[in-house]
């Protein structure tokens, strides 16, 4: 981490270096700023889009030189852009986002939107629905006890939102007015929508064991009861499976159709997370063990298990789009990047304050998204390395 810082300091010197000196002589300017990119692309390992910052080119153009900015160290957002042809192109980015509320704010839960343009946060407070990249708050819907998870209608309009009231509450995206809600025995740990027609939801309901399956009206279609505490609950890409990890050291994969256990597989300690990767054929779980574990989702046998992670409880997990990368969120703070096939630790992103309690790829697999114990959403971009 302190060569990383090294890097970008070295880096931002030249590029003030080249703001200096640059204006005798563009081509000068042009490749240091080259030189700052260079040193905070390389600790990062960014490729994408870098020819953009060819300083030949950019120099050959007296009126339009080419200025690059290096922003941010440590727990501050970290932007590399340049500036081509009078737009500003950004090569990497880190953003977080604090979501003003209660002291102490705690946001549990996080999901983009289908058209990729809001975060919606599930906090202590309430409901926040907030600029992907910008984080404005469009709108918040206060509730009067935690909100344990959201996830979006697969047309953007709808979002569900469970908490520890006992209320699943279903609310107009646009609006923030809630449109129907339940209340259960009790509390809400885990709700989703079902991803291709919306036609299903589906809660876990923490102390009394329980998955149930409704129909968006709240009319119950099957309900299992697993004997132990239920964390989250996940749709598969496909709509046609659940996926539910729980405290009795298991996760389990349920058919949404007919309401039966398709295999459960063991896990190290309690179950926290787990996550499908786009084709439905993995299933990544977390759990208390120091462990993320990868499974083939139709059979339930082992893939690998990383048991390396460094903290007890692996709350979040990630897959993505191509099941190449995986990302964990821990009760430490650490984001960590593993390689999808073989489970190996790659890379770790800036350590959050407080527990990671939610993380997701991007549709594109480019980025990492999640909220953390103190009240954040973060955005990562991946290093382009890691890419393929």
């Amino acid at each position: 981490m302190k060569l990383r810082y090294i890097l970008f300091a070295v880096g931002l010197v030249l590029a003030l270096n080249g703001l200096v000196h640059g204006r005798k002589n563009k081509k000068v300017r042009g490749q240091s700023c080259k030189n700052a990119v260079s040193f905070a692309a390389k600790a990062l390992g960014v490729r994408r889009k870098f020819v953009e910052c060819d300083y030949t080119v950019a120099s050959a153009n007296a009126r339009r030189p080419l200025r690059c900015q290096v922003k941010g160290s440590g727990a501050n957002p970290l932007k590399i852009a340049c500036n081509t042809r009078g737009k500003w192109k950004t090569l990497y980015s880190e953003t977080e986002f604090f979501l003003p509320g209660a002291t102490n704010l705690a946001c549990n839960s996080v999901e983009l939107s289908p058209d990729g343009k809001y975060f919606a946060a599930g906090c202590r407070d309430g409901l926040y629905i907030v600029g992907a990249r910008s984080g404005v708050v469009k709108q918040f819907v206060a509730f009067s006890n935690t909100v344990r998870s959201v996830a979006w209608s697969p047309d953007g309009t709808t979002l569900i939102a469970g908490d520890y009231n006992r209320v699943i509450s279903l609310v107009n995206a646009a609006t923030g007015i809630v449109i129907n809600s339940l209340t259960s025995t009790q509390q809400i740990s885990g709700v989703d929508f079902e991803p291709r027609t919306g036609q299903y939801l589906v809660a876990g309901i923490g102390s009394s064991d329980t998955v149930t399956l409704y129909d968006t009206s709240f009319n119950e279609i099957w309900s299992i009861n697993f004997g132990e505490y239920i964390e989250k609950v996940r749709f598969s890409h496909s709509g046609k499976k659940l996926c539910v990890p729980d405290l009795s050291s298991s996760v389990h994969v349920i058919d949404v159709e007919s309401g039966t256990i398709d295999w459960t597989a063991s896990l190290g300690d309690y179950g926290f997370d787990c996550k499908w990767s786009h084709n439905d054929v993995y299933l990544v779980v977390g759990d208390e063990d120091y462990t993320v574990s990868k499974f083939n989702a139709k059979t339930g046998n082992l893939i690998w298990a990383q048991t390396n992670i460094p903290s007890d409880y692996v709350y979040a997990v990630g897959i993505s789009p191509n099941g190449n990368l995986v990302a964990s969120g821990d009760d430490d703070g650490n984001v960590l990047l593993l390689d999808g096939t073989t489970g190996k630790i790659l890379h770790a992103f800036p350590v959050r304050g407080d527990y990671v309690q939610d993380i997701h790829f991007t549709p594109d697999g480019l980025s990492v998204y999640g909220a953390d114990f103190d009240g954040y959403v973060f955005f990562y971009d991946i290093p382009d390395k890691f890419i393929y």
